[in-house]
């Protein structure tokens, strides 16, 4: 259950900063940080922010009942999210792009 709310704090803290980021474009004081040109990048940025956030929520749920299912097993639960998770890295990289250009 401490994995849950662990999962479910990260996608907090994703959907904060993804608002944070629409909120600098909705309210017009991006142009005090970053170049207006750029403000495509941090809009993907932060629209990335918040869907990812929805999509770890929506998998939290479904990783304790997977992992309660599989108690019994050897196999570990989570060596089939490997593959799944390296698809994330490129959800991850316009947030990176993001803090070091800002």
């Amino acid at each position: 259950m401490k994995r849950n709310v662990q999962i479910k704090f990260f996608a907090l803290a994703l959907a904060v900063l993804g608002l944070f980021q629409l909120s600098l474009i909705w309210d017009g004081r991006l142009v005090d940080y970053v170049d207006p040109r750029q403000g495509m990048l941090v809009f993907l940025t932060g629209l990335g922010c918040v869907i990812l956030a929805q999509v770890v929520l929506s998998t939290a749920g479904t990783r304790v009942s997977r992992s309660v299912e599989n108690e019994d097993s050897e196999e570990n639960p989570d060596s089939g999210s490997d593959r799944a998770a390296s698809g994330l890295i490129w959800l991850v990289v316009p947030l990176l792009v993001f803090l070091l250009f800002r």
